[in-house]
């Protein structure tokens, strides 16, 4: 690794392609996904992403799956009171069918607002519908650093190769507006997972499970395909970047500086 930790820098300003990049900097268009349409509102420029866009980089050169950090800013649709049982995936590496592959992961590493309940107000049945979690994990970000969504095949009683499921950091819960910038960073090391939220630390915690030690995809992923889980971004990417090691918060209060 070169003194300079940026990975890949996709500057969403009028191309999909990476400014900067250590492997192939080229995006692709999910093709069962839309066109991202580029904007700017004054303030800053950025690729839209709707429901179903989600353009994919190659992992192999821009990424490090020992240390790292993501950052990118973000101007949502939808404010932190929004309710809905969907949460919205920002960026994520993940394994392209998912949990019905019988021993593959679903996920690996991911940037999420998981059902934007808003301050903890969702509904009983929103509730259960989340899988039971504390009203304390309802509208905050997410990073998440998943293996098995499953401890067991699916279908049968076998333990999987890796046992390890679901695991994360959840940030405080969020006040936000729709229409608002906002930046958002994550960064882990084999022990820790960090959220940032406009260049402040938000929560540090620690990964019990470690990361996954399983193979990477091919590609990592900005935006998603909405599905029965998620609702896509719905709202405006910037300034796009991976670094191949833990930044603090002096580091990522400069990469705000520098978009």
């Amino acid at each position: 690794m070169s003194d300079d930790p940026l990975l890949l820098h996709v500057p969403f300003t009028d191309t999909l392609d990476a400014a900067c990049a250590g492997g192939d900097g080229r995006g692709s268009v999910d093709p069962r996904g839309t066109e991202p349409l580029f904007e700017f509102d004054g303030l800053r420029r950025g690729a839209r992403f709707g429901r179903d866009t989600c353009v994919h980089y190659r992992i192999e050169g821009n990424f490090n799956r020992l240390e790292g950090t993501v950052t990118l800013w973000f101007r949502p649709d939808w404010d932190s009171l929004s309710v809905s049982d969907l949460g919205r995936i920002l960026w994520d590496l993940r394994i392209e069918h998912g949990s019905v592959v019988p021993d593959d992961p679903s996920q690996r590493w991911a940037l999420v607002y998981p059902d934007p309940g808003g301050k903890g107000k969702a509904c009983p049945e929103q509730r259960r519908r989340g899988g039971g979690r504390a009203d304390s994990t309802f509208g905050c970000w997410r990073f998440c650093v998943e293996t098995n969504r499953n401890r067991y095949v699916i279908g049968t009683k076998e333990p999987r190769q890796d046992p390890r499921t679901r695991q994360g950091v959840f940030g405080s819960q969020q006040d936000f507006q729709a229409g608002q910038w906002m930046h958002l960073a994550v960064s882990w090391t084999p022990e820790v997972g960090v959220i940032y939220v406009n260049g402040r630390l938000d929560t540090r915690a620690p990964i019990p499970e470690g990361l996954p030690s399983r193979p990477l995809p091919e590609t990592m992923q900005v935006g998603a395909i909405a599905s029965w889980i998620n609702a896509g971004p719905g709202g405006v990417i910037s300034d796009f970047r991976v670094y191949g090691t833990s930044l603090d918060e002096a580091s990522i209060a400069g990469a705000m500086g520098e978009a």
